[in-house]
């Protein structure tokens, strides 16, 4: 059995204390496929029908389109390492599958994986909350038109890769003007979703 969210998550490479006390296994090390594998630490907030799940599992391969190269040839140590040094100023945004072996076991992976650097103002304890950002051009010709539709609870449009369940309600939305500058709206506490995208 396979299952793909089409939510985007945030992690980071997990320590070798956390999955050692989680799994009892190691952080990062070279599988039976001869690539290096690794855990990734959840940062951000599921939705709510989701797995009560951390620890995903990351690929070398994964990491290709960023210009990291798994020297195969290397000893395991160094390979490791490298993987390590590359993933320590960085988060990874993906989505996440859950697989079911053979055995029944069930296994979480990153798909669709993007990198983006950690902000100067980034601790072990940072967590991210998934916002809707809407845009002007986009769901609404200006901020006044996004703002009339929100007050009559009109539907605004739709957001990709962020749950849609009535659960999942963000208390606020962002508003994205032309220039780049960001409005925080809200608080809403239940929202619909249709064909014209959320309503709240």
């Amino acid at each position: 059995m396979n299952k793909l969210w089409d939510v985007d998550m945030v992690g980071v490479l997990a320590t070798e204390d956390y999955v050692r006390q989680k799994t009892g296994k190691a952080c990062v090390f070279i599988n039976n496929q001869n690539a290096v594998q690794f855990s990734v630490r959840l940062i951000s907030e599921t939705p709510g029908n989701f797995p009560n799940r951390d620890l995903f599992t990351g690929f070398s391969t994964n990491l290709e389109s960023y210009a990291f190269e798994d020297r195969t040839w290397e000893p395991d140590a160094v390979r490791k390492e490298a993987l390590v040094n590359f993933l320590e100023d960085k988060l990874m945004v993906f989505r996440p599958q859950q697989k079911t072996r053979r055995d029944g076991d069930d296994v979480y992976q990153m798909t669709e994986v993007r990198l983006k650097s950690k902000t100067d103002a980034f601790q072990e304890s940072t967590t991210f909350v998934p916002v809707p950002v809407f845009c002007a051009g986009r769901h609404a010709r200006d901020e006044a038109e996004f703002v009339e539709k929100l007050r009559a609870r009109r539907y605004v449009g739709r957001i990709e890769h962020i749950s849609t369940e009535l659960h999942d309600t963000p208390a606020q939305v962002l508003f994205k003007d032309p220039l780049g500058a960001y409005t925080v709206h809200g608080v809403f506490d239940k929202h619909l979703f249709a064909n014209g995208g959320f309503s709240f």
